[in-house]
């Protein structure tokens, strides 16, 4: 994984991509810091959905110090950083591993991914209309599965972040497959990404864990 220099204190990193070229990202860093620096974006918490097998879903409100746990699964859904001004900044994740590291003076959370983890700090963007897309996917998983709605998430919670991806790519690509050719460019960006990465996953260049994972797992077309 690519190493960030040594002066890069800031409230949140993205780390880079293998591919320059993808929206997403593999990790995510967040650093709450006992005292604002006010030189940038100072997250005071972070609200992650997480699950466990003893409590199931649930909602962390995580913030220095950090007393709890020191290692979360992470749920599909966004991540939301808030600083002490209500200030916030999200990201989108679809699922992965939550480490949290406390110091005397900062709490670090560490999510990885081998799915993208999405930045949303701007709105006309492939993240975000990638992040749109989840979301409502998400929805209408949960009103297939209405009749049992902890059976959907604990299957979603032990399932690999990429197979997830791979399963919402698919039923994107379905999606658009009838959608009107439009000329502007977030358009055509998101589109061929769509193409190139559903292609990849299929001829086997994005390796799935386990691609029998999700079978069963559908939503309306």
């Amino acid at each position: 994984m690519q190493t960030l220099p040594q002066e890069y204190d800031l409230g949140y990193i993205f780390y880079p991509p293998e591919n320059p070229h993808d929206p997403g990202h593999p990790r995510l860093d967040i650093h709450m810091q006992d005292k604002p620096t006010y030189r940038h974006f100072d997250p005071e918490h972070v609200l992650v959905n997480v699950f466990s097998t003893t409590d199931g879903l649930e909602t962390l409100k995580l913030q220095h110090p950090w007393t709890g746990s020191d290692r979360f699964r992470v749920f599909p859904g966004r991540v939301i950083m808030q600083d002490r001004l209500n200030k916030t900044v999200a990201a989108f994740t679809f699922g992965g591993e939550l480490v949290i590291e406390t110091q005397e003076d900062k709490t670090t959370c560490i999510l990885t991914s081998d799915a993208p983890i999405l930045g949303l700090a701007f709105d006309h963007t492939i993240s975000m209309l990638l992040t749109e897309e989840a979301e409502i996917f998400m929805a209408e998983l949960r009103a297939g599965w209405a009749h049992d709605q902890e059976a959907l998430e604990k299957r979603l919670a032990e399932t690999e972040p990429l197979e997830f991806y791979a399963l919402f790519l698919k039923t994107l690509r379905e999606k658009f497959k009838t959608h009107p050719k439009l000329e502007d460019p977030l358009t055509h960006g998101f589109l061929h990404y769509l193409n190139v990465t559903s292609y990849q996953i299929h001829e086997g260049k994005i390796t799935l864990p386990n691609p029998q994972a999700l079978a069963g797992l559908t939503v309306p077309i």
